[in-house]
């Protein structure tokens, strides 16, 4: 293996922990990210036929003009918020972190705060805003998960909503003859330069075996 001498000053940041596990932190980091168009998970070490057919679950999505008075309809919070986890592109108010001039704005609103009842306060202005500024339908992308089997389900839509249902692909592919580095480096975290070194060269590999190179037979 070949270290640095000097350790990368970047912001580079490493997260282990396990797909089994409840607190897992890959799903957070993924839905942490804005917008995915398309996600790619390199594992590098086999998954049984069960870790597998985890990922082998049909999923979908919408893409809908929806007015944003849709989102507080009592039925959408009953039948969907109150039951699963909704993902749609949501609104502008803070700028956002992403893109060159930070003009896109997000913000957030909990439909499921005890205050979103029709006559409280707050829900009030909401429906004023999305009633009399903000009435136009915006196009979104948006999904339903079941909160118990984790799967898309179905979502119900009014016809003018022009909404159409695009498929999730998935694709597996098992690279074969690559010789994997030593991930367990990544679990004893330290300020240490060699340790250091060692999560920048994993980093590297992870990028030469997601592009297929043929240097990840020769770097480990």
């Amino acid at each position: 293996m070949a270290f640095l001498t000097k350790p990368v000053q970047s912001k580079l940041y490493v997260s282990s922990s396990s797909t089994a596990s409840p607190k897992s932190r890959h799903v957070q980091i993924i839905e942490e990210h804005p917008l995915n168009h398309r996600l790619e998970i390199l594992f590098p070490t086999l998954l049984s036929p069960q870790q597998e057919n985890k990922f082998l679950k049909e999923a979908f999505y919408y893409k809908a003009d929806i007015p944003l008075s849709y989102f507080i309809e009592r039925y959408f919070i009953q039948d969907y918020l109150q039951k699963g986890r909704v993902v749609a592109q949501s609104l502008a108010g803070k700028p956002a972190k992403f893109g060159p001039d930070r003009q896109r704005f997000v913000v957030q609103i909990n439909l499921l705060e005890k205050s979103m009842i029709p006559g409280k306060k707050g829900f009030e202005r909401i429906k004023w805003c999305f009633d009399n500024t903000l009435s136009d339908p915006f196009p979104f992308l948006i999904s339903y998960v079941d909160s118990v089997t984790q799967e898309t389900q179905k979502i119900t839509f009014p016809p003018t909503f022009n909404a159409k249902k695009f498929t999730i692909e998935l694709n597996f592919e098992k690279l074969n003859d690559i010789i994997f580095p030593d991930m367990e480096v990544i679990k004893t975290a330290s300020q240490d330069d060699h340790w250091r070194s060692d999560i920048v060269e994993i980093y590297d590999w992870f990028g030469m075996a997601s592009l297929r190179t043929q240097r990840n037979n020769i770097i480990f």
